[in-house]
């Protein structure tokens, strides 16, 4: 129901500020992604008014979180109908929202997912011969054009898309179906083998066996944090955070 080509896009906000246009409020990124499923973008040109700004900006932007998994999907599947997305294969990493998937699949793609971290997508690259490949947070790698995430040629081929297809950006808002997707973090004490807790894997399957095709549920520790992360997807916000909520309590009991 309702209006899904609708995206968010910051463009900055009047502060005391002078030296640019607008202050670019990069906070509102993140928590827009929290608060909402919905695409987010940033227009770091109107943001600060300032020619030689727009690159690093346009470079912060996606470091923010940017909506990834949108810019992907274009490119994809502009790719797709060209036959230039060698083998009809994006690679993206297991954070990416199953709307990729589906609209991938859909243009005749495939999605291959590799673990957290741009460096796991640019390694699977290189092993199998794709030429796309990014994160959801924003890390996007064309390899046709060079070997690592790059804000300004992320751009330049969004740009190049919508002068090929004489379209708006907005234009291609619904190109891909987002599942609403909910993130807690855990405190935990100590990061033990997440299969040999009874509980969490009854917990688990549990919740699987709920969303069946309707979405999915995985748990991953921090790489970096004493942290465990739980990830759901599903078709209604308030069922999936119910669950994530649910996971969270077993998790906090058994290792929190």
């Amino acid at each position: 129901r309702g209006n899904n080509k609708v995206m968010l896009c910051e463009r900055g906000i009047r502060t005391f500020e002078t030296a640019t246009r607008n202050t670019l409020d990069l906070n509102a990124i993140p928590v827009l992604k929290k608060l909402s499923h919905l695409p987010v973008i940033v227009d770091p040109s109107h943001g600060t008014g300032i020619w030689d700004l727009v690159a690093p900006m346009a470079k912060a932007a996606i470091a923010a979180g940017a909506d990834g998994d949108f810019i992907l999907a274009l490119n994809a599947i502009s790719m797709l109908k060209e036959g230039t997305l060698k083998k009809n294969t994006l690679v993206a990493t297991i954070m990416s929202n199953s709307g990729l998937e589906g609209a991938i699949e859909s243009a005749g793609g495939k999605v291959v997912r590799t673990q957290v971290g741009d460096r796991y997508v640019v390694e699977e690259m290189l092993k199998e011969g794709y030429n796309l490949g990014g994160e959801q947070s924003g890390h996007v790698v064309f390899f046709d054009h060079t070997t690592t995430g790059d804000g300004v040629i992320t751009a330049l081929q969004v740009l190049k898309r919508m002068v090929a297809d004489g379209k708006k950006l907005s234009e291609y808002a619904g190109i891909m179906k987002t599942f609403p997707q909910i993130l807690l973090n855990v405190d935990v004490r100590e990061k033990k083998d997440l299969t040999k807790i009874a509980s969490v894997t009854a917990a688990l399957s549990s919740i699987e066996e709920k969303l069946k095709n309707r979405g999915r549920a995985f748990i991953r520790y921090s790489g970096t944090e004493p942290l465990a992360r739980i990830t759901i997807e599903g078709e209604r916000e308030d069922e999936i955070r119910a669950m994530a909520e649910e996971l969270a309590a077993v998790l906090k009991k058994e290792i929190g």
